[in-house]
């Protein structure tokens, strides 16, 4: 007994695992937003849901699942894609109904009419008449326009809706696409937003954004990305990955893996389930509850909507 306590000591110290800190990239909470039904058709995936029901329902089960945050692109019954805020209030009055907590993120729509912050008012002001439960927070974007339909981001009109949707009580969330678009977000940050902490969401995979369409390289990407963006932006700034394409599953792992604070899953950005096989998507909740998985089999606690509320300094809306 005298002489092995000497070795089991040895053994200690040549291998002093024990006394190893931990690392603590994951050790935060993992806030899962679902995107659903985004502007996919159904000749693309059979599976998106084109009723007002179903499209409430998608967002439902991917909360039970979940997901804290909902993000949305309403459609009128039988899925034509629709600015109308009613849709809207129509669409997330069901998902209320049964998940009375759950966080909302909505694209602001404009009148292509007119310019500037202009653009928005009526719309915003329709959709927050009786208070901003239908919109929490808003997708701000730190690109031009994709189309002739759209607008050009530029910096007035960027840091103009920081500025207003901050003073109406709605969280921006800045929309990072390349990098270019990280300088945008610190520069819009440093001179109109004042909402701590600050929220910015790299995109991957679509939207024109960084490609990410091949191994290993889009690994690297992510990678570069996430650091160079938490590099540039101010301390404690909540970052979030949005992957889409073939390729969303494994980076999205890779993210949360790399202490990302947001991820977000749907049919809205992604067709395929696995970036090898040809198997489209038929849930949103499963693939809520296959990354929901995934994270706590990581060790990374899943965050509620009152979790959110407290990771993005939000205040719970009146009904």
């Amino acid at each position: 007994m005298t002489q092995e306590r000497p070795f089991i000591e040895d053994l200690h110290q040549h291998f002093p695992v024990q006394g190893e800190p931990p690392i603590n990239t994951m050790n935060k909470k993992l806030v899962v937003s679902i995107a659903s039904p985004g502007w996919l058709s159904t000749q693309q995936n059979p599976h998106i849901p084109t009723s007002h029901q179903a499209m409430a329902q998608a967002l439902i089960d991917s909360v039970r699942q979940g997901a804290s945050i909902v993000h949305m692109h309403a459609r009128a019954e039988g899925g034509r894609p629709s600015e109308d805020p009613d849709e809207t209030r129509k669409i997330l009055d069901r998902v209320f109904e049964a998940c009375p907590d759950v966080v909302t993120s909505i694209h602001i729509n404009g009148d292509k009419a007119k310019s500037g912050v202009d653009m928005f008012r009526g719309w915003f002001e329709e959709i927050t008449r009786g208070g901003i439960r239908y919109i929490q927070s808003t997708p701000l974007h730190t690109r031009g326009s994709v189309s002739s339909r759209q607008m050009m981001w530029d910096d007035p009109l960027l840091h103009g809706l920081i500025r207003y949707m901050e003073d109406s009580g709605v969280k921006p969330e800045i929309l990072v696409y390349d990098t270019f678009g990280i300088v945008r977000a610190a520069e819009a940050i440093e001179k109109a937003a004042q909402w701590k902490p600050y929220w910015v969401n790299l995109n991957f995979g679509k939207h024109h954004s960084v490609p990410v369409g091949r191994d290993p390289w889009a690994h690297y990407e992510v990678m570069t990305l996430i650091k160079m963006t938490r590099e540039m932006l101010p301390e404690g700034t909540v970052l979030g990955a949005y992957i889409g394409g073939r390729n969303w599953l494994p980076l999205t792992v890779l993210s949360i893996m790399m202490g990302i604070d947001v991820v977000r899953v749907g049919v809205e950005d992604c067709l395929w389930v696995y970036p090898h096989r040809d198997e489209i998507i038929q849930s949103d909740a499963d693939m809520t509850r296959k990354i929901v998985t995934i994270a706590r089999e990581l060790g990374r606690e899943i965050a509620t909507p009152d979790d959110v509320r407290t990771i993005l300094g939000l205040k719970k809306p009146t009904p």
